[in-house]
């Protein structure tokens, strides 16, 4: 495999290569995007931060948002916008909150008695998410040296049609594998991360599969419905099965032979165990998107300045207005949508 010196950039468009993984750190520690954006600020006079409190709905007016109900340590409370209301409360938040405010797909806000809005179909539909796969681990010999964790990063392709890799391993200093892979190969005690041995993840960079968000009821302390339909389309079970395959060929590999005593877990032949395996090590990599996309047709919910159809004075700003999941981590994306909505709004009031 060719080595790049970054993640980022030529390696995403090329078949196969790796780099180091890469981390935000400074001085030693890392910094998250709270301490890069908002921690030197808490005590600006503009800037209220409340906790313990829960959106109940965005408040409409006609056809424009005027503020958002709230509910705080067991209190209604009501905030009135000056300009505008922006919604940053992620893919799986912020389509249950424009539903319990009238907005989305008619008959779903119709089950519910939700009085409409706006009717948006879009809202909650096309959610995204990276898969991941946990539990291709090798036992290690006592007093091998210690792989760091995430240290290496490969991108590879399923399929040599493939314009770009679809496919992410992560090489770990650890084995990682989800509570039914454990049980079936019989794991070390341990709680998702397992001692004696080292693994790699896999993730898929671009599912085809589409899932839905709904509200399970109208109150807003009720959870939405998460149906993440992961693998339903045929093509992301297979690019999976493919890099399942790479990365045992990888791990026992001559290269490696000294690192490891041998196969922990799948170490499997038939199509049917490697199809079974495949479903107790699905997982997710924790990169919902997608839920009010960005676009033009009958389900998009925001246009190209974030505003939401429809409404005035109501923008989203978060990882629901990706019309389709980036194949790469989605802190960075989240982080420039972050970027240009604080643009879009200075440019809309001259601030």
């Amino acid at each position: 495999m060719p080595r790049y010196k970054s993640l980022n950039g030529s390696l995403m468009e090329e078949s196969i290569g790796y780099s180091d993984g890469e981390r935000t750190v400074v001085d030693g520690q890392r910094v998250s995007v709270f301490t890069a954006y908002l921690q030197d600020y808490l005590a600006a006079p503009n800037l209220t931060i409340l906790t313990e409190t829960l959106v109940r709905s965005v408040t409409i007016e006609g056809d424009r948002a005027t503020g958002v109900s709230v509910v705080q340590n067991g209190k209604s409370r009501q905030f009135n916008a000056r300009y505008e209301v922006i919604l940053s409360t992620g893919a799986i938040q912020t389509p249950k909150i424009l539903m319990l405010s009238g907005i989305g797909d008619e008959k779903e806000l119709r089950r519910h008695d939700i009085a409409m809005r706006q009717h948006l179909p879009g809202v909650g539909r096309n959610f995204q998410d990276h898969p991941l796969v946990l539990g291709c681990n090798w036992l290690a010999p006592a007093g091998a040296p210690v792989m760091q964790a995430a240290s290496l990063v490969a991108f590879c392709n399923s399929l040599t049609s493939n314009p770009a890799p679809d496919l992410h391993i992560v090489f770990s200093g650890f084995m990682t594998a989800t509570p039914h892979v454990a049980q079936r190969y019989r794991y070390p005690a341990g709680n998702f991360v397992f001692p004696g041995g080292w693994g790699m993840s896999i993730g898929l960079l671009r599912p085809e599969s589409r899932g839905r968000i709904t509200l399970a009821d109208a109150n807003p302390h009720s959870k939405p419905v998460i149906d993440a339909r992961m693998l339903s389309e045929p093509r992301d079970r297979d690019a999976l099965l493919v890099a399942i395959e790479m990365a045992r060929s990888i791990g026992n590999s001559a290269a490696l032979k000294s690192f490891t005593t041998g196969e922990l877990s799948p170490g499997l032949s038939t199509s049917k165990e490697r199809n079974s395996f495949l479903r107790d090590a699905i997982g997710t990599y924790f990169h919902p998107t997608s839920t009010a996309k960005m676009g033009t047709d009958d389900l998009s919910v925001v246009g190209a300045d974030l505003a939401v159809h429809g409404i005035e004075g109501l923008r989203i700003a978060d990882a629901s207005i990706m019309p389709r999941i980036p194949a790469a981590n989605t802190m960075g994306p989240c982080v420039v949508i972050g970027e240009r909505a604080s643009h879009m709004i200075r440019a809309s009031y001259g601030l």
